[in-house]
């Protein structure tokens, strides 16, 4: 790439380059190093021919997944640069996709177009939608930051009133941040989540706190069901999972009074055999869910168990 940027240090050449389109827009899209080196310059208020179009009305925007199928993960990205952004993917350290491939020793999947020709705030919306879409189905999200977020396109939008104005909507910072990612990441990052007394900071826990078994257990006791302690704790329920504990606290695993065929569909079964590592936990755990997807052929499909994997001959 750098070697690409040193030959658009010609003015003449990236000029030439400009002359090809009809906008910044289109510039940018089409040839993004010329158009870099161009802004980095000040030249672009020279190439009077190139319409100054407003960026969020303009459709250029892609919505696109890599989906790693055999470990039944995903991850959903959006860009106006498709071929720079999977270049990216497949080649800086510390993206996530490539520390997730490389880590599991797999090749990163071909770059899939789920949506194109959008503005970027549909391209938001969109993203949101399909990530949402596959953690309904069963898949997991490998995504670090909350999709939908609009980067530092947002920052004219979300001045330090209008964060706040956003924030009073809210009674904890995590609704915030799951309704309003763009006023809640510029909050943070400005330092005005903490002036927002009204939303209390979520407890840090040191590292290596959950491996105390007796912390687990004081954090499973205020819970009154395996669901609750997921949804509310999740590195307590990984580590007594992990610690093959979870079984103990028997509190979380009162009977409750199923509906006749809740079993039946299929979204429930699965979320509900995901709180479970092994087919064994699952059975002892929940019954009625383990019969129903041992009678709807659906224990094959569960691959996180650890007891399900084949063994290599």
């Amino acid at each position: 790439m750098a070697h690409r940027l040193i030959y658009w240090e010609d003015k003449e050449k990236t000029f030439e380059e400009s002359k090809k389109s009809s906008s910044r827009v289109e510039f940018s899209k089409k040839s993004y190093g010329a158009y870099r080196v161009a802004k980095k310059n000040g030249w672009l208020d020279e190439m009077t021919w190139l319409n100054r179009k407003n960026v969020y009305k303009h459709p250029i925007d892609v919505v696109y997944k890599y989906h790693f199928k055999n470990e039944n993960v995903v991850y959903v990205g959006r860009t106006i640069y498709p071929e720079l952004r999977d270049k990216q993917h497949r080649t800086r350290e510390n993206d996530t996709v490539y520390r997730f491939a490389k880590e599991n020793n797999i090749e990163i999947p071909q770059m899939e177009i789920l949506e194109e020709g959008l503005t970027v705030l549909q391209g938001a919306k969109r993203e949101t939608y399909w990530a949402k879409y596959y953690e309904d189905n069963g898949i997991t999200l490998i995504n670090k930051l909350p999709c939908g977020s609009l980067g530092y396109m947002a920052k004219g939008k979300w001045s330090k009133i209008k964060c706040f104005e956003e924030a009073k909507k809210y009674k904890t910072r995590s609704e915030f941040q799951k309704n309003a990612s763009q006023a809640f990441h510029i909050s943070m990052k400005n330092g005005w989540i903490d002036e927002m007394t009204w939303m209390p900071k979520k407890e840090i826990y040191k590292k290596g706190f959950w491996n105390d078994k007796k912390n687990i257990i004081n954090e499973a006791k205020k819970y009154k069901s395996v669901t609750e302690f997921q949804k509310k704790c999740g590195g307590a329920f990984n580590s007594a999972r992990k610690y093959n504990i979870l079984k103990d606290f028997k509190w979380l695993y009162k009977k409750e009074r199923i509906i006749n065929g809740y079993w039946k569909n299929k979204k429930m079964l699965f979320e509900e055999a995901r709180k479970y590592s092994t087919k064994n936990e699952f059975k002892k755990c929940n019954q009625s869910a383990y019969w129903a997807a041992f009678r709807y052929n659906y224990l094959n499909e569960m691959t996180w168990f650890k007891d399900g994997r084949k063994k290599k001959a």
